[in-house]
Parts: structure tokens; C-alpha cells; sequence
């Protein structure tokens, strides 16, 4: 398991599972007092799609992600996530 994210994607293309998993480890460390809330270890993260953000900021380019995982062998549509990348 990896502890940091790695450089930020230049691309959709270059937003992979390994890149996200920090950032949904930090998530359900941060959430792991709500009981709605899967343990990440109970987590297997199975695909990320990434898309420019239609509403881009003046000062960098934002992407929207759409995360699938599977919790305990159930498949579960991810949170969307915006990221910004510096540029």
C-alpha cells in the first residue's frame, strides 16, 4: 500500500487505481468512525475514470474521477472526486 500520491496526471489517461489509492485510504481512515462507512481493508478499488471538469478554474486544470470499488464482494459506484492540477 502506498502512502503518497504520486505527481498529479496530465491526462485522463494517466489516472490509474495506484495513483487513487492513497487519497480513498486517506478517505476511509478519515471515516472509519461512521458505520456507514467500509473499513479499508475491506475495500478492493477496481477502476478509475477521470474527465476534464466541464467548469475550469482561471488558474489550473481540474479533473472530475469517478472511483469504483468493491466492498466485501459487492460492487459499489464511487464517490466522484475533483482534482486540480497546478498549471
Amino acid at each position: 500500500m502506498t502512502d503518497t500520491v504520486g505527481k498529479t496526471p496530465e491526462s485522463e489517461k494517466e489516472f490509474t487505481v495506484d495513483w487513487v489509492r492513497p487519497i480513498m485510504d486517506k478517505y476511509f481512515d478519515l471515516m472509519k468512525d461512521d458505520e456507514d462507512v467500509a473499513d479499508k481493508d475491506d475495500v478492493e478499488l477496481l477502476e478509475v475514470r477521470a474527465a476534464k471538469n466541464s467548469l475550469q478554474g482561471i488558474l489550473s486544470i481540474t479533473y472530475i474521477l469517478d472511483v469504483d470499488y468493491r466492498v466485501k464482494s459487492k460492487d459499489v459506484k464511487g464517490l466522484p472526486k475533483k482534482i486540480c492540477e497546478n498549471g
